[in-house]
């Protein structure tokens, strides 16, 4: 088997390989953006319900809190309390009795309001009286009360001692230091609360109250690991949880009260577990989907190959020039229209290549002598015109050049045999025809040639494409009375090809007129016959129809000639 049918199979192959798996890209990447997006929302989701659970926590406890503070601050403002501190335990009155009984009946009604504490009590230093709901009257309790009240030039809500937690009310309007109100807060109801508004069986929850002189934390199923974690940080964030705790997600409600936190780390696996199953099931889906279209496009690179390859090498043998290949095939499928196809086009190509391809390369020899035969007879005269007055002037050194730049100008002119030339004789040419009319115009006149990249110059190109245009310069923009005619011929590179440009400061041609030839070079029009039109044709023969001529303003006020080929022609 030739080796370049092997190669074209095994290119086959593999482009149909990628198809497949192009094919499959936009399905694998809508199910991985869907997974994404699910997991995100899910994640999303989690952290808005149990954040939603922890808002709900807080304004139970915020309301519970405030209210019972509330109710103590009302308390410690009643008349009664001078009834009970101008008295002591030992001799009560009767209306000491009746203010106990006052109060007891208010710090009972409160906590029968109250969802969170436990007991509320009374220190009175100088009738040297405790009395609370839970335990009734007792002695006053110098250490509680210290403890309670040592607010440390601040005041703060939450107070804690031997692990349990409480709030005060310090005083009354008269600021009496000697009494004190404090309620305990139920740490079992709290924790009862918590469990409630979990949104996970394995949530771990953590309350931390700013209490003084320690804070106090009421966990539900938290590890030690978890545990240490939070404890051990006095401002934790959502990044500091994703930070130190691997796959946990930190959800984190502050009270706006500024007194306690709740905390919840939700594991990576309790929320991604509902969407296991069905990501299991999808990887099967998409494996089988996979397998049966590979499957697929190998049953189809089967079928395909061999009538593929005879195809193909039917197409080389008609590249290397044998025009009586003929296939043929069983059936009427489309592989068998498709060799029809291909016998009748091969056909027609036998028919037809004398007739075109013979006919265009006479067309271009026709358009190539054309040209030649457009040559100027007055350019001769006037040449021999100005050797004479050189001669007669007796200056014979200019006279010699001037001889030898016409010898050379017609010598490449007249040689007929060689329709093309490297473009550094043509740039040549045309130089050899610039200094003819600087020794014929002399001050009046004066020109610039240049080359940028002079590996442009060794490409071939139709012969007589420059020297034209140069001399329209002298017959259109030249006038007397102008300052010195300027004309300037250079090649550059633009995009990969090779611009060889003509401009002038000559008189210029109107913007109308310029644009009718333009569009007119655009259309290849065949119905000019001038040299601008030749040459564009010519070198559209030669390169194909993205070359050729192009006209324009010149920035120094005259016209402007762009002569593209292909910078990798040969």
């Amino acid at each position: 088997m030739p080796e370049r049918t092997r190669k074209m199979r095994i290119s086959f192959f593999k482009k149909l390989l990628i198809l497949m798996v192009v094919v499959n890209i936009p399905l694998v990447l809508s199910i991985s953006v869907f997974c994404y997006h699910s997991m995100r929302a899910i994640r999303k989701d989690t952290v808005q319900t149990v954040r939603t659970n922890q808002q709900s926590l807080v304004d139970i406890m915020e309301t519970d809190v405030k209210y019972v503070e509330q109710q103590l601050y009302y308390i410690s403002n009643m008349d009664d309390w001078n009834v009970l501190r101008e008295t002591s335990r030992k001799e009560i009155t009767y209306d000491g009795i009746h203010a106990l009984n006052q109060f007891r009946g208010r710090f009972q009604n409160v906590l029968g309001t109250s969802r969170l504490f436990t007991d509320i009590w009374a220190n009175i230093e100088t009738a040297n009286l405790r009395f609370s709901v839970n335990e009734g009257i007792g002695d006053f309790d110098k250490e509680e009360y210290e403890a309670l009240n040592s607010f440390g030039g601040e005041y703060t809500r939450f107070k804690s001692g031997k692990g349990n937690l409480y709030i005060t009310s310090r005083n009354g309007w008269n600021h009496d230091i000697s009494i004190s109100t404090a309620a305990e807060l139920d740490l079992e109801k709290v924790r009862s609360l918590m469990a409630g508004d979990r949104s996970f069986l394995n949530e771990q929850m953590i309350l931390v109250f700013h209490a003084e002189p320690e804070p106090v934390y009421v966990c539900v199923g938290v590890s030690d690991e978890v545990f240490k974690a939070v404890a051990g940080k006095k401002d934790l964030t959502v990044e500091d949880g994703e930070d130190f705790l691997k796959q946990m997600i930190l959800v984190h409600t502050p009270s706006i009260m500024g007194d306690f936190d709740i905390y919840s780390l939700v594991s990576e696996n309790d929320i991604s577990a509902a969407m296991q199953e069905f990501y299991v099931r999808l990887f099967w889906i998409l494996a089988g989907s996979f397998l049966v279209v590979l499957s697929y496009g190998i049953i189809v690179s089967k079928m395909l190959q061999k009538p593929v390859r005879i195809l193909s090498e039917g197409f080389r043998k008609v590249e290397m020039g044998d025009f009586a290949v003929r296939l043929s095939r069983g059936g009427d499928d489309e592989f068998a229209v498709l060799y029809q196809r291909f016998n009748t086009m091969v056909e027609k190509v036998a028919r037809l290549i004398d007739e075109n391809y013979v006919k265009e390369l006479y067309v271009q020899k026709a358009v190539f002598r054309q040209l030649q035969s457009q040559i100027n007879p007055h350019f001769l005269y006037n040449s021999f015109f100005v050797l004479q007055n050189m001669i007669r002037e007796e200056d014979n050194e200019n006279a010699a050049e001037f001889a030898l730049s016409l010898s050379r100008y017609y010598k490449f002119i007249t040689k007929t045999e060689r329709e093309e030339v490297l473009l550094e004789e043509e740039m040549e040419h045309a130089r050899t025809y610039l200094e003819i009319m600087k020794k014929r115009y002399g001050h009046r006149m004066e020109y610039r040639i240049r080359c940028e990249d002079t590996a442009c110059l060794k490409i071939s190109v139709p012969r007589l494409i420059l020297q034209p245009f140069i001399e329209n310069v002298f017959i259109h923009g030249f006038h007397a009375g102008r300052e010195a005619l300027q004309v300037s011929l250079y090649v550059v590179r633009d995009e990969g090809d090779i611009l060889v440009v003509v401009e002038d400061n000559g008189t210029g041609m109107e913007e109308q007129r310029l644009k009718d030839l333009s569009e007119e070079l655009n259309k290849g029009s065949g119905k000019n016959d001038s040299a601008v039109f030749n040459i564009n044709r010519r070198l559209r023969i030669k390169f194909g129809s993205s070359y050729g001529v192009s006209l324009g303003s010149s920035e120094t006020g005259g016209c402007r000639i762009d002569l593209r080929i292909p910078g990798n022609a040969e």
